[in-house]
């Protein structure tokens, strides 16, 4: 009966251990509780310390967050102020422009019938222009035509004077010559 005995001793000693892990585990139990207590209070008094500068953050955070929504609607108030301007000016450059194009086509209108007109007047003067020159083309031809038949009847007169002058310097030559002799 050997053999119970190395048995019994290995369960002393397992009980044994079992002991000692037993107390090594309430003994770890109360470091642990001893550590979470001293956590405990040390996140209260940390928590304490913080208390004041956290409500302060949190007072600046909601000023904060007021300013930011403050600004927000300046900003989309301004935004739609300034589209609100933008259309006016854009519906008066429209009015603008639509006037202008009014002008212009006016203007183009009477540029036109100051054109037609002008072409008119041109062209009727271009005609009397033409009469005109007819006229005293024909005018002058006349005239041409009555001063070489003045010339022509001038140059007859004349050289019938010097056929008669000289007939009458031979009559006289001949006279003179029979005075002379006789």
């Amino acid at each position: 009966m050997k053999a119970p005995a190395p048995r019994k001793k290995k369960v002393t000693a397992a009980s044994d251990a079992t002991q000692s892990l037993q107390q090594t585990v309430t003994k770890l139990e109360k470091e642990l509780a001893l550590a979470q207590a001293m956590l405990e209070a040390a996140v209260q008094k940390a928590t304490m310390a913080h208390v004041g500068e956290i409500k302060q953050l949190r007072a600046t955070i909601a000023a904060q967050r007021t300013r930011v929504e403050e600004a927000e609607i300046r900003h989309q108030q301004d935004v739609q102020a300034a589209l609100s301007h933008g259309a006016n000016e854009n519906t008066q450059l429209k009015t603008t422009i639509s006037a202008l194009r009014q002008q212009l086509e006016l203007l183009s209108i009477q540029k036109d019938e100051a054109v037609q007109r002008v072409t008119a007047e041109a062209s009727a003067e271009l005609a009397q222009m033409r009469e005109l020159a007819s006229q005293l083309r024909a005018k002058l031809e006349t005239i041409s035509f009555d001063q070489e038949n003045q010339l022509q009847a001038l140059r007859r007169e004349t050289r019938d004077e010097i056929l008669q002058l000289q007939k009458t310097v031979h009559a006289l030559r001949a006279g003179l010559e029979t005075n002379k002799a006789g």
